[in-house]
């Protein structure tokens, strides 16, 4: 029997006994259904749980004890009768093993069906739930069944959790007993910011429940945690029905500019907060044009989109940001961020290029000469309409600033096509013709490099990770060293603050922190990333792959930020870099577009989306034309600074 003629068996069998068929037509198929499941057949034991189901008979419990086998959760029985996820819980319940698995939703679909063996089974598995059994989940899986309240309450049974306790007796209107346990509503409050799945349930019963806040309970518990609109259009709603402005006013500021906005559309004109600052923020928060500021932020957040004929090899930014340039077959571009217009091209004769980077606001690019020896690359620097060389010696790799104003470059370079991995090197603009690796008490030599010119620090990777300091001459001091890692594929670094490292290899992202001298791994995450960049605004590393695209993970939790990403229907990226400064300006560079994000003016739509009591307009470099673009958002946000600072005062 194939695959096909066993599912309409199945089937077949299941709606003929929903049907009650006699048993004597029934008798065939039904052993042969039986015989099916003793030969191993899956949907042959999904069709027997569904027939005891409908009809509980010995028959079909004997087979379903033999085999002591649950419903499969992605059954294709489809009878219509069952959910595939359904039948796969009660199944669970009905072979009461705990300890393998169970769930509560499961214990309390059986405990509805009162007529059932079913209920029975999971009656005696909650009056004795054992080790496995968390009753609190019960508890509150149950309370929109009144068969399984009721049993709860028949049998004494309650959360153990006072704040699951609390939220229980609300939501099943057990006032009294509520109103014993919990006068102040302090665990209802925790029960609300601690149980995040029951917060609909308990928005829709606490306005019929007796005497409680909804609002006040809201608020408290929300306080600095994100809320969604839902919950910011309750509490909203209950405010201006109470006419508690001061209470909404102190709501509003843990909003995000935007939601502020929202929340006090129908807040009393005449009404104001205290102080000359909290007048004027409210007044413009009250003025402001919702749909207007919410252009403002997206045009903020827009990636800069320049064009580029060809695949993107190599790309940097310039020490003001204003510019960047980039690698395209044998052409070096160059392009102006603000207009994102192509301003500069360069011929390459022909000869593979490699890293690029910045002298101050003028590009350099070294050139790889193959099938020479000794192995050989030419440094190219573009002024004024002319370009001079000279010499690097062996094959370039990486090029990066060094120093703020990019005068020291650092460089990877392998001598010899047989090397195993390039060798560091210091290249200064006026320095000796001929560049040495610097002296290091390890081998300065790796596969991946990053640098913080601002902290005029460098970490590189090949079979450790080193992180160093940049001194005066071709000095460097080492700073930090990571145990040995082995030989790994490493596919990017970058350097966040003076104290951490992130590294990308084909199995893992690292967080690496500097504890007395020694790198040691505080955080990892399997993935196969191939990018990687520090956006310090967002506090987040942005990384890249080739399915997803470019993702902005926390830098410490390395969990997704639930905020929007920046950079968009970015799967076709093939480098991503960042600016030297440490701003957070990223790019990246694919087959058909350059995306660049100026830190100037996504680090005001990224405050856009933070609570106001936390969003500070002077941590953002001030830049006229980003706040120009930002409108009215640089208005609330420099009034909400303003706010701030005589809040601090008078306080």
């Amino acid at each position: 029997m194939n695959s096909s003629e066993m599912r309409a068996l199945a089937r077949n069998v299941v709606v003929r006994v929903a049907n009650h068929d006699p048993g004597w037509r029934l008798a065939y198929p039904v052993r042969r259904l039986i015989r099916a499941g003793d030969r191993g057949y899956q949907i042959a034991a999904d069709a027997v749980w569904e027939c005891w189901m409908l009809d509980p008979g010995e028959r079909w419990w004997t087979a379903l004890r033999r085999w002591g086998r649950p419903a499969d959760r992605c059954s294709k029985l489809s009878s219509g009768f069952f959910g595939p996820e359904e039948m796969h819980r009660l199944s669970f319940v009905a072979l009461d093993r705990p300890e393998i698995s169970w769930s509560a939703e499961g214990l309390v679909q059986a405990l509805g069906r009162r007529d059932h063996p079913i209920a029975e089974i999971a009656r005696q598995r909650l009056l004795d739930p054992g080790e496995h059994v968390r009753i609190d989940d019960v508890c509150l899986a149950a309370t929109g069944s009144p068969d399984a309240v009721g049993f709860l309450t028949s049998a004494g049974i309650l959360p153990a959790g006072l704040p699951a306790r609390a939220a229980y007796l609300l939501l099943t209107k057990q006032q009294e007993r509520f109103w014993e346990l919990d006068p102040d509503q302090a665990l209802l409050t925790r029960a609300y910011r601690e149980l995040p799945a029951l917060r609909p349930a308990l928005r829709e019963e606490m306005p019929w429940f007796g005497d409680l806040d909804p609002a006040r309970i809201l608020r408290t518990a929300l306080a600095g945690a994100r809320k969604t609109p839902a919950e910011i259009a309750y509490v909203t709603r209950q405010m201006v029905a109470g006419h508690d402005w001061a209470g909404l006013w102190w709501f509003a500021r843990d909003l995000s500019p935007i939601e502020a906005v929202v929340a006090l559309r129908d807040a009393d004109p005449e009404w104001q907060p205290a102080g000359r600052d909290g007048a004027e923020l409210y007044s413009l928060l009250r003025s402001t044009d919702e749909h207007h500021l919410r252009e403002r932020i997206e045009v903020l957040a827009a990636p800069r989109r320049l064009v580029v004929s060809g695949p993107v090899l190599h790309g940097a930014f310039s020490a003001d940001e204003r510019t960047i340039a980039v690698t395209v077959r044998s052409k070096l571009l160059v392009y102006d961020v603000e207009s994102a217009d192509l301003t500069t091209v360069h011929d390459l004769d022909d000869i593979e290029p490699g890293p690029v980077s910045f002298e101050d606001d003028r590009p350099i690019v070294c050139q790889l000469w193959r099938h020479q020896s000794p192995a050989r690359s030419t440094l190219w620097r573009f002024e004024s309409g002319r370009r001079t060389g000279r010499a690097l010696v062996g094959w370039g790799h990486a090029l990066l600033p060094g120093t703020v104003d990019g005068t020291t470059q650092v460089a990877l370079t392998r001598r010899t096509p047989g090397s195993p991995s390039p060798e560091l090197m210091l290249v200064r603009r006026h320095g000796p013709r001929a560049t040495r690796p610097p002296r290091l008490a390890v081998a300065p030599a790796g596969s991946r490099l990053c640098t913080d010119p601002v902290s005029r620090r460098l970490a590189f990777a090949g079979d450790r990770l080193v992180v160093a300091e940049l001194g005066r001459g071709n000095q460097l001091r080492c700073l930090a060293v990571s145990p040995h890692v082995g030989e790994r594929v490493w596919q990017g670094l970058c350097l966040a603050g003076p104290d951490r490292l992130f590294s990308v290899d084909r199995d893992e992202l690292v967080r690496w922190e500097i504890v007395d001298g020694r790198l040691e791994a505080t955080g990892r995450l399997p993935c196969f990333y191939d990018g990687i960049a520090w956006v310090p605004y967002r506090n987040a590393v942005a990384v890249h792959d080739f399915t997803r695209g470019v993702r902005y993970l926390d830098a410490d939790t390395l969990e997704p930020q639930d905020q929007p990403g920046e950079l968009r229907d970015s799967t076709d990226v093939r480098v991503l870099w960042s600016a030297p400064g440490g701003s957070g300006s990223h790019a990246s560079g694919g087959y058909r577009e350059i995306q660049v994000i100026p830190a100037s003016s996504a680090a005001l739509s990224h405050l856009a989306r933070q609570p106001m009591t936390d969003a500070r307009l002077a941590t953002v470099p001030h830049d006229a034309a980003a706040r120009d673009r930002a409108g009215p958002l640089a208005d609330l946000l420099a009034a909400n600074d303003r706010y701030r600072t005589s809040v601090r005062s008078a306080g």
